[in-house]
C-alpha cells in the first residue's frame, strides 16, 4: 500500500487535493489518503512510528509553516516524497532549497498535480521492489535501494559497506561484481571504491560528488567526465 499525506488547512482545497490524486491513481493500486489541517497533526502521527510515502503539504499553513514542516520531513524522513502546493510563486527558491520533489501552483493543480502523482506512484511501485538481501540463512536483511546512499570498499578488506540513511552494514562481495548484481540505472560508479545514488546526490562540484548524510565521494580523474555526464543525463530524465 502506498501512503499519501495531504496538510491543507482550507477545507475546499484540501478536498480539491484528495480527488486529484484518487482521480490520477490506477485502481489496480491500492493507496491510503490522509488528511490533516495542521502540521503538527501530521507530525504526531510520524512519532507514532507510522509511515508516509508521499507528503503534499500547503506552504503556508497556521502554527508550523509547510516550509517549517518540510525541514523537518528532509531532517528526519529523508526517504519521503515532499510535493509544496501554493499560491504564490515567491516560495519557489525555498521549496528548491529543501529538495521538494515538485513545486505546484494551486491555481495549475487540476491539470499538474495527476501527471505528477501518477509518475511518483509508479516510482514509489517500482522502487518498493528494488532490494538486495544480504547476510546469511541464519541472519538476513533485505535492503531497499532507495535507502543505499552509497556503497564502497572497506579497507583492507573482501567486504563493501552499504552506507544507509540509518545505517551502515556490511557483505562479502567485490564493487564490480555488486554493480552488475544490482542492474539499477540509479548506481553509477564514481571511482573504482564508490557506488553512488544518484537519488542521493545534494550537488556535483569540481571532482567532489556530495551526498545526502555528509557523504563525500571523489570522482577519479579518469571517470570525471564520464560519470559528470551520466548524473547529468540522469537528472535531465527526472524533470
Amino acid at each position: 500500500m502506498i501512503k499519501i499525506a495531504i496538510v491543507e488547512d482550507e477545507k475546499k482545497m484540501r478536498e480539491m487535493t484528495y480527488q486529484c490524486i484518487e482521480s490520477s491513481a490506477d485502481p489496480s493500486v491500492e493507496i491510503e489518503i490522509m488528511q490533516y489541517t495542521k502540521a503538527e497533526g501530521f507530525l504526531d502521527y510520524l512519532e507514532k512510528g507510522c509511515g508516509c510515502d508521499i507528503l503534499l503539504t500547503d506552504i503556508e499553513l497556521p502554527g508550523i509553516s509547510g516550509v517549517e514542516l518540510g525541514r523537518v520531513v528532509r531532517e528526519k524522513y529523508p526517504e519521503m516524497y515532499l510535493i509544496f502546493l501554493t499560491s504564490h510563486s515567491d516560495f519557489a527558491a525555498e521549496s528548491y532549497r529543501l529538495d521538494a520533489y515538485q513545486y505546484i501552483m494551486k491555481e495549475d493543480m487540476d491539470y499538474r498535480l495527476p501527471v505528477v502523482m501518477r509518475g511518483l506512484i509508479h516510482r514509489t511501485i517500482r522502487e518498493s521492489k528494488e532490494y538486495r538481501w544480504i547476510g546469511t540463512n541464519l541472519d538476513r536483511r533485505k535492503i531497499y535501494y532507495k535507502d543505499i546512499i552509497c556503497i564502497r570498499k572497506a579497507k583492507a578488506s573482501k567486504y563493501v559497506e552499504y552506507v544507509m540513511v540509518d545505517d551502515v552494514c556490511r557483505e562479502r562481495i567485490t564493487i564490480s561484481r555488486l554493480l552488475k548484481e544490482l542492474d539499477s540505472d540509479i548506481f553509477i560508479l564514481a571511482d573504482r571504491s564508490y557506488i553512488v545514488n544518484m537519488n542521493h546526490i545534494i550537488r556535483v562540484r569540481g571532482n567532489t560528488i556530495y551526498l545526502e548524510g555528509n557523504e563525500r565521494v571523489t570522482i577519479s580523474r579518469a571517470q570525471i567526465m564520464k560519470v559528470k555526464e551520466q548524473i547529468s543525463q540522469y537528472w535531465r530524465n527526472q524533470e
